[in-house]
């Protein structure tokens, strides 16, 4: 079972409708198999890049299993 998930790029980037927040319920899939999980914990990091200048967002859940 998954304790963790790290999203880059576009993927994490929150949406508009949905930010991902302490205990918002996500499903990870994973080999074909579905875990439902709640985030425990949410982490951003962001990184200058370039030239051009530009910066790479990480975002990464910490994870626990729910019922």
């Amino acid at each position: 079972r998954p304790v963790s998930l790290t999203l880059h790029g576009r993927h994490a980037t929150e949406s508009d409708i949905l930010p991902i927040r302490i205990l918002t319920a996500v499903d990870v899939f994973r080999l074909g198999q579905r875990y439902r999980c709640i985030v425990t914990g949410v982490q951003h990091q962001w990184r200058i890049i370039g030239p051009p200048i530009r910066h790479e967002h990480t975002v990464t859940l910490k994870l626990a299993r729910r019922a």
